[in-house]
């Protein structure tokens, strides 16, 4: 791809179903990827090819409950970030992809991969994808049954990177889980100056996530969960009807993991 319009149009296509996505509006998704997969096909592949199919993978798989589809795309973005001369998108390719494969694959072995997004997000200066691929790993871990401890200290460090990049929508889908983790380990060996540090807010951050779609449902599932291990099925319950009332096709978190959207 040469033509400058069309590489600037891929580049804020690109920004939009992120944004779009994270905040939990789905209804313009297809058309966005879509156009963003004609433009490649029509005018020749670019760096964010790839990350245009894997982007539609997300929604097949994510929104549309479609996994063969999506994985099918899943792996095509994958195979075109391999022959890809650029890196500079590999950390949202790994990102999205693994978001499909994890419905398909093992979990225990296909979450590695968020760490591999990680690196590479990291490495080409891609912070918010980086947080993502972080956050959205400890907190499959957890489910995946990976020593609790363990996940708790990854956590904490997650959090402290969360904050550093002042990403206060991050912070609040991490924190109920981590609270969760908390109490379920017991004694973490966690520094108590570390605990504050990491997971504490501000007024201007309590505020913030009060109005976040996304923090609602973070807190409501892991709220659900925390009251049903502890046999308090009323308190259950309730959460339970929080998460419902909240939850609808046009307001789903497609960067939250899946075990959350399954409740």
């Amino acid at each position: 791809m040469i033509d400058p319009l069309k590489i600037v149009a891929m580049s804020l296509l690109g920004k939009l179903f992120a944004s779009f996505s994270f905040a939990g509006h789905i209804t313009s998704l297809p058309f966005i990827a879509s156009k963003m997969i004609q433009i490649s096909l029509e005018s020749g592949w670019s760096r964010l090819s790839p990350a245009a199919f894997a982007h539609w993978s997300n929604y097949l798989a994510l929104v549309e409950n479609n996994f063969e589809d999506g994985y099918r795309y899943a792996k095509l973005a994958l195979s075109l970030r391999r022959a890809s001369t650029s890196c500079i998108y590999d950390g949202a390719v790994i990102f999205c992809t693994t978001n499909t494969k994890i419905f398909v694959e093992p979990i225990q072995s296909t979450i590695e991969f968020y760490l591999e997004g990680h690196k590479a997000a990291m490495r080409n200066g891609a912070t918010r994808y980086a947080n993502l691929c972080a956050m959205v790993y400890d907190m499959s871990s957890f489910w995946a049954g990976k020593n609790v401890k363990a996940v708790c200290c990854a956590m904490v460090e997650t959090m402290k990177q969360v904050k550093f990049y002042n990403n206060l929508l991050l912070l609040t889908i991490i924190l109920p889980a981590f609270q969760v983790a908390v109490k379920l380990a017991g004694d973490t060996g966690i520094e108590q100056s570390d605990l504050i540090n990491a997971s504490g807010e501000s007024s201007k951050e309590r505020n913030f996530a009060a109005k976040l779609p996304s923090h609602i449902l973070n807190t409501s599932f892991h709220g659900f969960y925390e009251a049903f291990m502890f046999r308090q099925l009323e308190r259950a319950k309730q959460y339970a009807e929080t998460f419902y009332e909240e939850q609808s096709e046009s307001t789903i978190n497609m960067s939250s993991p899946m075990f959350m959207r399954e409740l």
